[in-house]
């Protein structure tokens, strides 16, 4: 899909220059935050930074969507479906 291979270009450049953190680090930020399953994750610009959009199931089972500073990885709000 062409949508889903510019957001992979898109990523990699903003992780080649420094503008986000590597997934390794915004995962394991997010697990301590929200603990389960990551089963979505967007990158997408907002109020001019980037920030990474995961879906969590939690270890309730319920769905979490938790938005994630990509520049320190620092979760920024989570809210539950």
């Amino acid at each position: 899909d062409v949508y889903k291979r510019q957001d992979h270009d898109r990523a990699r450049a903003a992780l080649e220059r420094g503008e986000v953190r590597p997934m390794t680090e915004v995962l394991a930020a997010v697990a301590l935050e929200v603990p389960g399953d990551v089963v979505e994750v967007e990158l997408e610009r907002e109020h001019g930074r980037w920030v990474y959009e995961l879906k969590v199931i939690a270890t309730d089972g319920r769905m979490r969507e938790v938005l994630v500073d990509a520049a320190s990885a620092t979760v920024l709000r989570r809210k539950h479906d």
